[in-house]
Order: structure tokens, then C-alpha cells, then sequence
């Protein structure tokens, strides 16, 4: 497989100084974890995550033993690794047809929770929670899907990534910026990456899937104007209050038989 017009214009530029070549790869972020979670097998029970930055804040609707709604919240901070976890919380109020009374609002600790995200897609994960009183309880969650997004239309935006494990180079990071076209059917999404100064169009196509807020193609081809063919895998796509942003992975993408990992974020025009 050749160098592609992308690569090479790297290379060249990265090999002006050996301390761009020094710095670490950044690794790709995690995805957003907002959404509604449930169990299928569950109908009527799951739970909110709302997240910012490293915190998430999930409220639970779950039942106690008299089979009636139960208010639990918990909030869970990000432990550096691999999981959020974090104190759970119970709560009392004013009945909701009479006025608010502050003196009846009542929070108590009443136990801890954690969330692990699956290490192979945004879209699942394991929650577990500890009520005093509770058996512990741990359930396999995923993003419910609502409603489906459009995203056809013209967007101008940026990337940023890396090529790794190339055999022959250093691993190097890019920026490129584009005009992105996109069009959707309803099982199919093209993206046209239009590449300024690299004087190449890279096509990304493939069957689109849904979870959640959060869509993927993990089957797409990616070819390139310059000569470019090769397949890639296009993950935590997700529609913005402004545009589109995603991240995509492609193997053997010139001569050197690095990897591509790049994450995409752009605006609609």
C-alpha cells in the first residue's frame, strides 16, 4: 500500500524536529456517558447519567419492596483508571400537589455505587450499588435508544490524531482541517472529508448503528482520492447543539503499515 498524500506531508513535517517526535501519543478520549442506561430484560427500571468533565450525576428509577417508586441518587467521580464511583443518596420531600415545604426535604448517605464502562465500546457497561439494608445489586447496562438523529449536511471542522505501531517511523501526530459533507439513509452513513492543503477527499462509509445518543459504523471503507484504500471503524459519533463529532480507527493506512486513530469534531455550516 502507498504513502498517502496525509502521511507523507506529516512525515515531512514532523521530521523538522526530533522533539515533536518525543512527545506522547494522546490517547483517544473516552466517550461522553450521558444518556438513559437500562436493562432490556428490565421495562420500567434504569437509571440518568448526566456528566461533566470527570463526574457523573445519575439518578435512579428503581422500586422498593412494596414495589413503589424509590428516589436514589448518586454521584460518582472518575477514578483515573477505569471507573466512576462514588456515595448514593435517598431523599424525602414535599408531596409534589402541595407547596414546596423546605422543612420536609430530607437527604441521607445510604450507600455507595460505581459504574464500569465496557473497555470495548461507549455504549455498555456494568452498574453496581450498595443500599444499607440491600443486597448489593449489580446489572449490565446499556444506552436506550429514543429517537434517531439526522446528520446530512455540509459542516466545516478539524481533527486531531496519530499514526502508531508503524513499522519503519516514529508514531507522529496531525491536525487537519475540511469541509465535511455528510449524508445518512436509514442504515447508511458517508462522511467526505475534504482535506485543505493536502489536495485529497477521503470518503468514510458504512452501515450506521445506534445506541443511545451515541452512533458508530464499525464496518466502513475509507478511501481517498490520493490512492487510499483501506476500511476503518467510526465510533462514539454524536450529534452537538452545533454540529457533529466522532472518532474513527483504520489499520494499514500507507506503507509503513501504521495505524490511524483520529478523533473529528465539526460545525454545521
Amino acid at each position: 500500500m502507498r504513502i498517502s498524500t496525509k502521511f507523507s506531508r506529516i512525515l515531512c513535517v514532523a521530521t523538522l524536529s526530533a522533539l515533536a517526535l518525543l512527545l506522547p501519543i494522546r490517547s483517544a478520549l473516552a466517550a461522553d456517558y450521558t444518556d438513559i442506561w437500562f436493562t432490556p430484560a428490565e421495562s420500567g427500571w434504569g437509571v440518568n447519567f448526566v456528566q461533566s468533565d470527570t463526574f457523573i450525576y445519575a439518578t435512579f428509577f428503581i422500586y422498593g419492596a412494596d414495589g413503589k417508586p424509590t428516589w436514589l441518587t448518586a454521584t460518582l467521580s472518575y477514578n483515573g483508571s477505569s471507573a466512576y464511583s462514588g456515595a448514593v443518596y435517598s431523599y424525602m420531600g414535599t408531596y409534589y400537589a402541595s407547596a414546596w415545604d423546605p422543612s420536609k426535604f430530607n437527604e441521607q448517605l445510604v450507600g455507595t455505587a460505581s459504574f464500569q464502562p465496557s473497555t470495548t465500546n461507549g455504549s455498555q457497561g456494568t452498574l453496581a450499588y450498595t443500599v444499607v439494608g440491600v443486597p448489593p445489586v449489580t446489572k449490565l447496562i446499556q444506552r436506550q435508544t429514543l429517537t434517531t438523529a439526522l446528520f446530512t449536511g455540509d459542516y466545516y471542522g478539524a481533527e486531531s490524531g496519530a499514526y502508531t505501531g508503524c513499522k519503519k517511523s516514529a508514531d507522529v501526530r496531525f491536525t487537519d482541517s475540511y469541509p465535511l459533507k455528510v449524508t445518512q439513509s436509514a442504515t447508511t452513513l458517508t462522511m467526505v472529508f475534504s482535506y485543505e492543503g493536502l489536495n485529497a477527499t477521503c470518503t468514510l462509509a458504512g452501515p450506521l448503528m445506534q445506541n443511545g445518543l451515541l452512533y458508530s459504523v464499525p464496518t466502513a471503507t475509507y478511501i481517498c482520492t490520493d490512492g487510499l484504500g483501506t476500511t476503518a471503524s467510526i465510533s462514539n459519533i454524536k450529534k452537538t447543539a452545533q454540529g457533529i463529532e466522532g472518532q474513527f480507527s483504520a489499520p494499514g493506512t500507507n506503507l509503513d503499515e501504521c495505524t490511524e486513530n483520529t478523533s473529528f469534531s465539526a460545525v454545521r455550516q
